[in-house]
């Protein structure tokens, strides 16, 4: 084989690895917030989102009137913001929506149409 090929396939295995930390980068950043300690316990939701808060440094929106009466589950582990985010909102009928840096606003969930 003569070394100009052997070049090209050198150059094509690191261009492919590469591509591959890239594509990974770019999944990672839709989540790009590093795990940390959550430690949240069993109350109205409003609350534990201002917990979130505090502990995550996410700012979360969240209107008096949506899910004003429900109660979550404490939450304890290690987890990224919007992973919580996620946990806490289950089986609540409402979701957040990312609206900016580290900004969330919850939200009724919306209800998928079927034909």
């Amino acid at each position: 084989m003569f070394a100009w090929q052997k070049g090209i396939i050198v150059a094509g295995l690191i261009l492919l690895f590469l591509w591959i930390g890239l594509a990974a980068a770019l999944v990672d950043g839709q989540e790009s917030q590093e795990r940390m300690q959550i430690a949240i316990e069993s109350q109205p939701l409003g609350k534990s989102l201002n917990e979130l808060a505090r502990q995550t440094g996410l700012q979360v929106v969240l209107f008096d009137e949506v899910g004003a009466d429900s109660t979550v589950p404490s939450l304890q582990g290690i987890y990224t913001p919007q992973m919580a985010l996620r946990i806490l909102l289950e089986n609540t009928g409402l979701q957040y929506e990312h609206i900016g840096n580290r900004t969330y606003i919850i939200q009724r969930e919306k209800l998928k149409r079927t034909n």
